[in-house]
């Protein structure tokens, strides 16, 4: 699962177009369901049929590809997935995928709820 994340991340970061059409669905669903919940209160009759919003949805997305396509974006150069521009490899491991917190830079109370949380927990009490 955390590969399919990597690279479902990877393609988004190359293609940002499908972040933006992922946006427009999801605005057009909540258009279409606002229109159902009129249509059921009776304020209007605009019924839109199963294969027109399907349509709809299929036309953004195919727009969307075919926009990403065209204008691809070039990776960062040396830049794992997940990493923050500015940050090196050696910074970050590709395997971890949040930093682990410096000891050095906590008090001993942090250090010491970091290294035994359950011990702290029962001091607090």
């Amino acid at each position: 699962m955390r590969m399919v994340t990597g690279q479902l991340v990877a393609v988004l970061r190359r293609y940002p177009s499908l972040i933006d059409a992922a946006f427009v669905i999801v605005g057009w669903v909540g258009l279409k369901l606002l229109i159902e919940f009129g249509n059921r209160r009776g304020w209007f009759d605009f019924p839109i049929p199963t294969w027109v919003s399907a349509s709809v949805v299929l036309i953004i997305l195919a727009g969307a590809v075919l926009q990403a396509w065209a204008r691809p974006q070039a990776p960062a150069q040396g830049a794992l997935v997940g990493q923050a521009k500015g940050v090196s490899d050696a910074d970050t491991p590709a395997h971890l995928p949040c930093t682990t917190p410096n000891l050095d830079d906590m008090t001993p109370q942090e250090a010491a709820a970091v290294e035994a949380p359950e011990t702290s927990l029962a001091a607090r009490r």
